[in-house]
């Protein structure tokens, strides 16, 4: 859990990459943050709260879902690369309105015909 940043309330952007964090919680308290990077920690959720609007970076992380992306709906970039993703639950056009760019690089998704479903849904009607 990324804790104790309370008094940085207008801190923009946060890079914790490679650092141990299991968690991303905690970041609701920064409600100026629009920018996180968190590659290469031991994170397995992805969410993170606050009003991210440009890139969360979660690359080679230990996520095996999305679920509680939908705390972000500003986020308009995700890059999950080198991951083991299993799912897209909480991933829709209504719940990331504005998601442009999805990075699933290297990631190892096995796709099943509900994933495609979901993720084409992400271009909307």
């Amino acid at each position: 859990q990324v804790g104790g940043l309370e008094a940085l309330g207008k801190l923009q952007s946060l890079n914790v990459d490679g650092n141990q964090l299991t968690s991303l919680t905690g970041l609701g308290a920064l409600p100026g943050l629009t920018q996180l990077s968190a590659v290469r920690c031991a994170v397995s959720v992805v969410y993170a709260g606050g009003v991210l609007t440009e890139p969360l970076a979660a690359d080679g992380n230990p996520i095996v879902g999305l679920e509680g992306i939908d705390a972000v709906p500003a986020l308009q970039k995700l890059s999950v690369n080198n991951t083991e993703i299993a799912g897209f639950d909480g991933l829709t056009a209504t719940s990331l309105p504005a998601l442009a760019s999805l990075s699933l690089a290297n990631a190892k998704v096995e796709m099943t015909l509900l994933m495609i479903q979901q993720l084409l849904s992400l271009s909307g009607p």
